[in-house]
C-alpha cells in the first residue's frame, strides 16, 4: 500500500460571551467536526484555517487567538492509500450567521457536553477540553450594543 502525509487546518469556533461551540456535519464521513480543511501549496496553517472556515460555513469575520494551536494525528485508508493526516486546530470566535458549504449537511451551535456527545472520535474531545481550558483563562469580553 502506497504511504502519503497529508495536513489540514481549522478553527475551534466559540460564540463570544457564551460557551458554544460551532460543529458541522461532514456529507461525505456522515460525523461532526470542526470547520477544517487540507493546507494548498505556499499556504500557511493559519490562512488555510481561515480559508477554510470561510469556504465552509461563510465566516468571514472571525477573531483568532494566535496563542492557541492544537494537533490531530490519525491514519486512514482510501483508494489504496494509506494517509497519516495532520489537522492542526486553532482557536477563534464568531457571531457571524453560518451559510454552509455543499460540503456538509448541517450545523450546530452547541454546548461542550453537547459536542461531546456528538463526536465519533476522541481526537475531536480531546481537542475541544483543550480549547475550554484556553477560553477558561481569557477574560469576558462583552460588546456595548449602544
Amino acid at each position: 500500500m502506497k504511504k502519503r502525509r497529508e495536513r489540514s487546518a481549522g478553527v475551534v469556533i466559540f460564540r463570544p460571551g457564551n460557551k458554544r461551540v460551532l460543529l458541522v456535519y461532514k456529507k461525505h464521513t456522515l460525523t461532526w467536526e470542526f470547520p477544517q480543511g487540507g493546507v494548498e501549496k505556499g499556504e500557511s496553517l493559519i490562512e488555510a484555517a481561515r480559508r477554510e472556515v470561510l469556504e465552509e460555513t461563510g465566516i468571514r469575520r472571525l477573531r483568532l487567538d494566535r496563542k492557541f494551536s492544537t494537533k490531530m494525528r490519525y491514519v486512514y485508508e482510501r483508494a489504496g492509500w494509506r494517509n497519516n493526516k495532520t489537522v492542526t486546530l486553532f482557536l477563534g470566535w464568531s457571531r457571524e450567521r453560518v451559510r454552509l458549504s455543499e460540503e456538509h449537511l448541517r450545523h450546530r451551535w452547541c454546548t461542550p457536553d453537547q459536542a461531546e456527545t456528538l463526536f465519533q472520535y476522541e481526537n475531536h474531545k480531546r481537542v475541544l477540553s483543550e480549547a475550554l481550558t484556553c477560553v477558561r483563562k481569557q477574560p469576558l469580553v462583552r460588546r456595548n450594543k449602544n
